[in-house]
Protein backbone atom coordinates (compact mmCIF):
# COMPACT_ATOMS: atom_id res chain seq x y z
CA UNK A 1 0.00 0.00 0.00
CA UNK A 2 0.53 3.36 -0.54
CA UNK A 3 -0.99 6.97 1.44
CA UNK A 4 -0.83 9.47 -1.42
CA UNK A 5 -0.99 12.99 -0.19
CA UNK A 6 -4.15 14.74 -1.07
CA UNK A 7 -3.86 18.38 -0.94
CA UNK A 8 -4.63 19.83 2.46
CA UNK A 9 -2.97 16.40 4.06
CA UNK A 10 -0.50 16.51 6.56
CA UNK A 11 1.78 13.44 7.04
CA UNK A 12 0.21 13.32 10.41
CA UNK A 13 -2.45 12.50 8.53
CA UNK A 14 -0.96 10.18 6.46
CA UNK A 15 0.48 8.27 9.67
CA UNK A 16 -2.75 7.56 10.79
CA UNK A 17 -4.14 6.36 7.34
CA UNK A 18 -0.65 3.79 7.59
CA UNK A 19 -1.50 3.01 11.55
CA UNK A 20 -4.92 2.56 11.04
CA UNK A 21 -4.54 0.27 8.36
CA UNK A 22 -2.17 -2.08 10.05
CA UNK A 23 -4.13 -2.01 13.47
CA UNK A 24 -6.82 -3.30 11.23
CA UNK A 25 -4.63 -6.26 10.05
CA UNK A 26 -3.64 -6.77 13.37
CA UNK A 27 -7.17 -7.09 14.78
CA UNK A 28 -7.97 -9.39 12.12
CA UNK A 29 -5.24 -12.08 12.42
CA UNK A 30 -4.82 -14.60 10.84
CA UNK A 31 -6.96 -13.67 8.00
CA UNK A 32 -4.58 -10.71 7.38
CA UNK A 33 -1.56 -12.22 7.29
CA UNK A 34 0.69 -9.43 6.15
CA UNK A 35 1.25 -5.71 5.39
CA UNK A 36 2.91 -4.55 2.44
CA UNK A 37 4.33 -1.26 1.08
CA UNK A 38 5.17 -0.61 -2.66
CA UNK A 39 8.08 1.47 -1.95
CA UNK A 40 9.84 2.76 0.78
CA UNK A 41 11.32 6.15 -0.53
CA UNK A 42 9.89 9.11 -2.20
CA UNK A 43 12.43 9.98 -4.34
CA UNK A 44 11.73 6.70 -6.55
CA UNK A 45 8.00 6.70 -6.42
CA UNK A 46 6.15 6.12 -8.96
CA UNK A 47 4.19 9.32 -7.93
CA UNK A 48 7.03 10.95 -8.38
CA UNK A 49 8.78 11.21 -11.27
CA UNK A 50 12.15 12.23 -11.15
CA UNK A 51 11.67 15.15 -13.57
CA UNK A 52 8.69 16.00 -11.93
CA UNK A 53 8.60 18.88 -8.82
CA UNK A 54 10.18 18.20 -6.14
CA UNK A 55 9.60 17.40 -3.81
CA UNK A 56 7.10 15.72 -4.66
CA UNK A 57 3.18 16.45 -3.37
CA UNK A 58 1.86 13.24 -3.28
CA UNK A 59 5.02 12.28 -1.63
CA UNK A 60 3.14 8.54 -0.07
CA UNK A 61 5.93 6.55 1.20
CA UNK A 62 7.73 6.39 4.74
CA UNK A 63 10.29 7.74 3.76
CA UNK A 64 11.09 11.07 2.13
CA UNK A 65 13.46 11.58 -0.94
CA UNK A 66 16.35 12.01 1.34
CA UNK A 67 15.41 8.63 3.00
CA UNK A 68 14.65 10.37 5.78
CA UNK A 69 11.68 8.31 8.18
CA UNK A 70 8.09 10.43 7.73
CA UNK A 71 6.31 10.07 10.83
CA UNK A 72 4.40 7.22 8.67
CA UNK A 73 7.30 5.15 9.49
CA UNK A 74 7.41 5.48 13.48
CA UNK A 75 3.04 5.03 13.47
CA UNK A 76 4.47 1.95 12.28
CA UNK A 77 7.04 1.29 14.45
CA UNK A 78 4.85 2.31 17.14
CA UNK A 79 2.29 -0.05 16.61
CA UNK A 80 4.46 -3.26 15.79
CA UNK A 81 5.88 -2.72 19.30
CA UNK A 82 3.07 -2.87 20.86
CA UNK A 83 2.08 -6.06 22.98
CA UNK A 84 0.27 -8.01 20.94
CA UNK A 85 -3.30 -7.68 23.17
CA UNK A 86 -2.64 -3.85 22.36
CA UNK A 87 -2.21 -3.78 18.94
CA UNK A 88 -5.43 -5.77 18.53
CA UNK A 89 -3.80 -9.03 17.89
CA UNK A 90 -6.67 -11.59 19.24
CA UNK A 91 -5.14 -14.19 21.75
CA UNK A 92 -6.28 -17.30 19.97
CA UNK A 93 -5.07 -16.18 16.52
CA UNK A 94 -2.23 -18.70 15.81
CA UNK A 95 0.94 -17.00 15.25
Amino acid sequence: MDVQMAPGCTQQDQARVYSAVLEACLANAPHCDSFMVWEFTDKYSWLCPADGPQPCAKAPNLLDASYKPKPAFTALQSVLSKPPAAAGIKADAPN
